[in-house]
Order: structure tokens, then C-alpha cells, then sequence
């Protein structure tokens, strides 16, 4: 038995992984989301990050908190396709280890781009030896 004098403890932390914050870009049609491995005092001594799956949520802007599940992953990154550009959209994303779900990361939200608008007729100018067209929007 060991005494109290002779006894090094160190408290580490257990339970689920906390999620940090969600960055996404636009990488042509595609949205890349990509975040940071969740650390506790537990894993401040290890570079293993293995036992993490994430799961990613999105929500396509169409109005309400209707989140649908994308893809679980083990990676700290991925990419969405299949993007309508109209619409924004809205991401999260949580860890889970053999304790259980942690808490969603902040939304990443990406901003869509608005159709252009209905151009009116174009007007045709002559000008010497040039032909000038122009329009604007309706």
C-alpha cells in the first residue's frame, strides 16, 4: 500500500470531445469545410487523435433549424458537393468518442450569390467603326 507522501496522481479529463470552431471556403462548385481535432487534457500528451468520428450537419438555408446529417467521417475535413449557389448555406459539426457525442461546433455559414437579374433589350450604337452594345438590368 502506498502512502499518501509517496503518491503522484495528475486528474485527466474523460467524456465526450468538445468541438472547435468550423471554417468553410468555396473551392469551385464544391464548399470545403474543415476544423480542428477536439483536445482535452487527456490527449494534450498524445498526437493520437484516433477514435474520433465527426459528424456533419447542414442546413440549406431554406428557412427553420432542419439540419441533415452529410457524412460521418474520421477526418478533420470535407468537401460538399451537389451546392445550389442561390442559397446559403449553414454547417455544423460535433465529435464523438467511445463517451459519447460532444457539443455542435459553431454554424460556418456559406453565403450564397444571387442570380443576376433580367436584362433589358440591348441598345446598339455605331460609333465610326465600332459597334457599341450595352443593357442594363431591368
Amino acid at each position: 500500500m502506498q502512502s499518501a507522501a509517496n503518491y503522484i496522481g495528475a486528474v485527466i479529463e474523460a467524456g465526450a470531445p468538445a468541438m472547435g470552431s468550423v471554417t468553410v471556403s468555396q473551392a469551385g462548385p464544391y464548399y470545403q469545410l474543415q476544423w480542428s481535432h477536439p483536445v482535452n487534457s487527456a490527449q494534450q500528451f498524445s498526437s493520437s487523435f484516433a477514435g474520433y468520428t465527426y459528424d456533419i450537419e447542414m442546413n440549406n438555408g431554406m428557412g427553420g433549424n432542419n439540419y441533415v446529417v452529410l457524412e460521418s467521417t474520421n477526418t478533420n475535413s470535407y468537401l460538399v458537393d451537389n451546392i445550389n449557389p442561390s442559397l446559403n448555406y449553414r454547417f455544423r459539426v460535433r465529435a464523438r468518442n467511445n463517451c459519447g457525442y460532444g457539443e455542435y461546433s459553431e454554424e460556418a455559414i456559406a453565403q450564397g450569390v444571387a442570380a443576376p437579374g433580367k436584362l433589358d433589350r440591348p441598345t446598339i450604337t455605331l460609333l465610326g467603326c465600332n459597334i457599341i452594345f450595352s443593357w442594363g438590368e431591368v
